[in-house]
């Protein structure tokens, strides 16, 4: 529905070379489209990458926390979020990428010891200044619509 506004938004901003949030400042420096983009392209981190975690964690009986924390860890692996891409550049989110795609491959939030690993991980994460709002953002909407999912199911 906004698709066409937001292209054109993202073309614009380029053009303009507009820096005035953290996501122009991204799209002006890195080329990243930010939500803008993943709302333009009809949000696939959500649709590809956190539902189907989400239903899978569902499907197997997980604890809820742990689906929610899995499903983030999906999206921290693979999506360019913009504030970590706007507080630490590309090197900080290739390693926050590389930190939980080894997370995952680990066993990830179902693993033995994941709790102790997120630990870890988060005590290196706020002294890098890390923080994956994006992603944190990605996943409230995946968690609302699967929500609506098993609603319309009668779950």
């Amino acid at each position: 529905m906004v698709r066409n506004i937001l292209l054109n938004e993202l073309e614009s901003i380029q053009f303009k070379n507009s820096k005035d949030t953290h996501g122009q400042k991204n799209l002006c420096t890195y080329g990243s489209r930010g939500i803008r983009g993943e709302a333009a392209d009809g949000y696939p981190s959500v649709i590809n990458l956190a539902l189907p975690v989400i239903r899978q964690g569902k499907k197997e009986g997980r604890y809820w926390n742990l689906v929610k924390i899995q499903t983030l860890f999906t999206l921290m692996s693979q999506v360019e979020d913009g504030n970590i891409l706007s507080r630490c550049r590309r090197e900080g989110l290739k390693e926050v990428q590389k930190l939980s795609r080894e997370f995952l491959l680990a066993g990830g939030a179902y693993s033995q010891g994941a709790m102790e690993e997120l630990i870890k991980l988060d005590t290196y994460f706020i002294h890098k200044n890390y923080s994956s709002g994006g992603c944190a953002d990605l996943l409230a909407a995946s968690v609302f619509l699967s929500e609506i999912e098993d609603a319309w199911a009668g779950k």
